[in-house]
């Protein structure tokens, strides 16, 4: 059962891009904008707090660092458009380029988050997205599969904001 108001995951998209990080870890640069990585899982009843996924990786020599992206619950994310606002379909050639640059709208989602109620909507599902870098070496090679646990946010927030008129001004 739900845990708190937003927190279903009806389905998982997840991409792998190349990269390299500096020495902290963080990101310094994609090598390759295609992804070299994707999948997507489809939950049958849905769930809740938690899922798992996994994602195929090319491997060389070495080691390779990857930017793992997760959309969750794409169908909440609404329209989803490119910069120059053209659509953009969320599949297995979706570039990181894209995903950083586009641009996602819900009105319904935003409009249920605005009404002035007393109980306003409470969604089961909501636009949940992030990312997180890791690093698979020879050791993590199958059946020693790297686990990366990412945790996810919501891409919406509601909030209430109140205000008071203290003295004469125009407002």
């Amino acid at each position: 059962t739900s845990a708190e108001q937003g927190d279903g995951i009806e389905d998982v998209m997840i991409w792998a891009y190349t990269c390299n990080l500096n020495q902290d870890g963080s990101l310094l640069n994609i090598t390759q904008d295609d992804p070299v990585g994707w999948r997507t899982v489809t939950m049958p009843d849905g769930t809740y707090t938690s899922t798992s996924a996994h994602l195929q990786l090319p491997m060389c020599e070495g080691s390779q660092s990857y930017m793992i992206v997760a959309v969750i619950n794409k169908g909440q994310f609404g329209n989803i458009v490119n910069p120059d606002g053209t659509a953009l379909v969320l599949g297995n050639s979706t570039r990181y380029s894209q995903l950083i640059n586009a641009k996602f709208a819900n009105e319904s989602l935003i409009n249920s988050a605005i009404t002035e109620t007393v109980n306003p909507a409470t969604p089961t599902l909501m636009p949940v997205s992030h990312w997180a870098t890791c690093t698979v070496t020879e050791a993590n090679a199958f059946p020693n599969c790297l686990q990366l646990d990412m945790k996810v946010f919501r891409a919406v927030a509601k909030t209430q904001f109140f205000m008071a008129k203290m003295s004469e001004f125009d407002l």
